[in-house]
């Protein structure tokens, strides 16, 4: 390899390179080679400008990323609920004693919500039993999401979980 020839440019190095039979230039651009001191400012600014424009589009991007999540978290608590609805209603039905149905249905309950982190202590349970079909019994649940521990993690922003309420019912055929 020759020593570097300046061509024109002060921006390009030309490098001649004897390959075989035949004489190649290669060209090379002085910014990726050796940067002058002016060179310098201008890429770190550039840089500092590419940081400035991405800024927004990362905060955004962070923000639907915990959107995301926290929606997940409230599908998986609203899914925890409505199996251990579904499960107490199972048992209340299979109870059939009007003063025992409540507590049937709690002891099948607490465990699962336990599971998934979930305080029953403050969940409304009603117990009905519809016109049509008579020998079906109803089960309504209603909880708030502070309770049913789903975190406010949006809160910040003004997506605020506080004050809502998971409502739940489930049915089951009364057993004689």
């Amino acid at each position: 390899m020759s020593q570097p020839q300046s061509k024109g440019s002060r921006r390009q190095v030309v490098y001649c390179l004897q390959m075989g039979n035949r004489k190649t230039m290669l060209q090379v651009h002085r910014s990726s080679v050796l940067l002058s001191r002016h060179d310098r400012t201008v890429t770190s600014s550039r840089r500092g400008t590419l940081v400035l424009e991405a800024l927004p589009a990362i905060i955004l991007l962070t923000l639907c990323t915990m959107c995301a999540v926290n929606y997940t978290v409230v599908a998986l608590k609203l899914q925890a609920l409505q199996a251990a609805v579904t499960a107490g209603v199972r048992q209340a039905a299979a109870a059939n004693l009007p003063g025992t149905q409540e507590s049937a249905a709690r002891s099948v309950m607490q465990p699962i919500c336990d599971a998934h982190g979930i305080d029953l202590s403050t969940a409304t349970l009603t117990f009905s039993t519809p016109a049509i079909p008579s020998n079906t019994l109803v089960v309504e649940l209603e909880i708030g999401m502070d309770a049913a521990g789903v975190p406010d993690w949006l809160g910040t922003f003004g997506i605020s979980w506080s004050g809502r309420k998971f409502n739940l019912k489930a049915l089951s055929p009364i057993e004689n």
